[in-house]
């Protein structure tokens, strides 16, 4: 966990970066200590569901463009309203799909190696993501 700790800090600095903001200006955004921003961006700290969209917000990029850093080999497949099925929902199965039946079972793969908190944590944001798409 230490390591996506690292590797989500280490996102958020850069994307900091790029907007030209300190982390005192960071923290004024989110209504964070500078001090816990800090930590997030060294590794030491791994926040929360909300704080990761907070983080989001205030730095003017997708809640994906962070999760994206814990796994940066990997690609995130965004399904859209245009393309689900009327009152789907993320497990059900709308139509025959070939593709959407590799995601999930790719995602399962996943997920099978993950620990509990890393498991709750990817339910949680599925959750919410629901709620944009």
């Amino acid at each position: 966990m230490r390591d996506k700790a690292r590797a989500l800090g280490e996102a958020i600095k850069t994307f900091r970066k790029q907007r030209g903001m300190t982390q005192e200006q960071l923290a004024e955004r989110t209504e964070l200590h500078p001090t816990y921003i800090a930590k997030l961006e060294s590794g030491e700290r791994f926040p929360s569901l909300e704080t990761l969209i907070e983080l989001a917000h205030a730095l003017d990029i997708p809640l994906s463009s962070i999760v994206k850093s814990l796994e940066p080999d990997k690609e995130l497949a965004v399904v859209r309203d245009a393309d689900r099925a009327p009152d789907s929902h993320v497990f059900s199965k709308p139509r025959e799909d070939p593709v959407r039946e590799e995601l999930l079972k790719e995602t399962i793969s996943i997920l099978r190696e993950c620990e509990t908190k890393e498991i709750a944590f990817f339910r949680d944001l599925l959750k919410l993501a629901k709620r944009y798409f």
